[in-house]
């Protein structure tokens, strides 16, 4: 009995190490997830997504340059599971010198390491806010953007395909990696092809409704040229009335009034001022400016 018992047990255990070992192996070499090298004053980094996107980051300072491309990683493997051939095509020409070995991969002479296995193509997911080094944005689940700090602008949007569409008349490439975009630079920001901004949310409510913009006023404008503020006060009955000042010398320099219309993220003001008004809090953050 007790000889049994003790038979079992090796049993157990051996199946536990197998178990373990499988549990920890993918079983499948694959360039897929995140890559690092950190160099003197630099830094590159590489994903390669689950879709087949290869982003490239380097970094030095304040500078940083990315780019995005399509690639194809192809292996061999012999009978017995071993590792016989590996090719990386990028942007579709092979790539000569590579290897992939583990946690290590080099690429064109340099060595990278791995820094994680996931990176998901999130490219669907662009509903929310994001924030950038040049400007802010958000895309509003109803299908309305909005931009603030650097760059205003905003209207309508289709994200399909690594395409979005702003307006019809921009039509940057892009992809999302885990939570992070890669926005192709149409609007002549850097010197690099791709922005980069960092998700803040994902459900893309707007929450200023008419009510929420006048109970929650007054707002202030400041002018493109940064030289005048507006400040606005919205009534239920349809009427505003707006005061300016001076970002210099802070005088008041003019009271206005007259009627507005709310839709969506607009207000359209009549009377004194004859002008438009965005206002958005998405997910919790403020976007607005004068059109």
């Amino acid at each position: 009995m007790k000889k049994t018992l003790i038979l079992f047990t090796v049993i157990l255990l051996a199946a536990l190490v197998l178990s373990s070992c499988a549990s920890t192996s993918s079983g499948t070499p694959t360039v897929t997830g995140g890559w690092k090298l950190k160099g003197s004053g630099y830094t590159e980094t590489l994903w390669f997504t689950d879709s087949g996107k290869y982003v490239y980051e380097y970094e030095e300072e304040d500078y940083l340059s990315i780019n995005v491309m399509d690639y194809d990683y192809r292996y061999e493997v012999s009978e017995d599971g071993k590792v016989t051939g590996q090719q990386l095509f990028i942007d579709g020409y092979q790539t000569e010198d590579f290897r992939l070995d583990g946690n290590t991969l080099v690429l064109n002479g340099e060595t990278y390491s791995r820094t994680t296995r996931t990176a998901k193509d999130n490219s669907p997911k662009i509903k929310g806010t994001w924030t950038g080094d040049y400007f802010n944005m958000a895309f509003i689940s109803n299908g309305t953007f909005i931009f603030g700090g650097g760059y205003r602008y905003c209207g309508d949007y289709i994200a399909e395909n690594g395409e979005l569409k702003l307006n019809d008349y921009y039509g940057p490439d892009y992809v999302i990696v885990n939570n992070t975009l890669y926005l192709e630079d149409e609007f002549y920001f850097s010197d690099s092809q791709y922005l980069k901004f960092e998700r803040n949310s994902s459900a893309g409510k707007n929450a200023a409704s008419l009510s929420f913009i006048i109970s929650n006023g007054p707002w202030t404008y400041v002018s493109e040229d940064e030289s005048y503020a507006y400040v606005y006060s919205f009534s239920k009955n349809g009427t505003y009335k707006a005061e300016s000042y001076s970002l210099i010398t802070e005088a008041k320099t003019g009271s206005y009034s007259g009627t507005y219309t709310h839709d969506n993220i607009y207000l359209y003001l009549s009377g004194d001022l004859d002008e438009t008004l965005t206002l958005a809090s998405v997910d919790g953050k403020l976007f607005g400016y004068l059109l």
